[in-house]
């Protein structure tokens, strides 16, 4: 009875300790700036070394967004201190189409767990394929069977979604801009709670030439 007592003493003794909080977050933290700073650099295959094994597919094929800055804003450890929601303001621009080019601040939560002893981001397939319109499901159209060359195709609906609630989740703080000598700088907030991957609050200014000035 004395052996496999022994054998378990020293497999636990083997087993490394989590670590602690403060010793977590400053390697998450570590690491997530070096993840976004090479998003900001546009070095993607760099950025792969950071990313879980079974989220790598879903980066390579997702959009790059064009980050001009981040600001790591709060770190939440989770499961002993082996997960965490990290979230972080982007300086991001959005392309909508029939508008100019938007420079604005995106808050983005992401999911990061401890692989092979190094902290890397997971991609949520949950969340990632979450749009405003239900799951995005993967298959062929004919059989919705799953593929490696699976096309999306829209996903099944209980009830269309309703135009006018759509359109009330996506909302601008002010009717109007009237800029004068006196007030020559004005203010105009868009914001968009449409659920997916990202939300995000932009905010742009207009002097009284028109020019945008944030």
């Amino acid at each position: 009875m004395l052996v496999p007592a022994f054998a378990l003493t020293a497999l636990a003794q083997q087993q490394p300790a989590p670590p602690s909080a403060a010793e977590a977050e400053a390697a998450l933290r570590a690491r997530v700036e070096r993840f976004y700073q090479l998003e900001v650099d546009k070095k993607f295959r760099l950025a792969e070394a950071l990313i879980a094994e079974d989220s790598k597919d879903t980066f390579y094929n997702g959009i790059k967004p064009d980050i001009h800055s981040f600001k790591v804003e709060r770190i939440e450890l989770k499961d002993n201190n082996t997960r965490a929601e990290v979230h972080t303001r982007l300086n991001v621009t959005f392309i909508m189409t029939g508008f100019a080019p938007v420079i604005a601040d995106s808050p983005v939560t992401s999911i990061w767990k401890i692989e092979n002893g190094e902290w890397v981001q997971y991609i949520d397939p949950e969340v990632y394929l979450q749009t405003p319109f239900g799951k995005l499901r993967f298959g062929t159209p004919q059989t919705g069977t799953p593929g490696a060359n699976a096309s999306p195709v829209p996903p099944p609906f209980k009830a269309p979604p309703n135009p006018a609630t759509l359109m009330r989740m996506v909302k601008v703080d002010r009717d109007s801009i009237v800029l004068t000598a006196a007030e020559p700088v004005q203010t105009a907030t868009i914001s968009n709670d449409l659920p997916g991957r990202r939300r995000f609050k932009a905010g742009f200014e207009r002097d009284w030439r028109g020019r945008r000035t944030r």
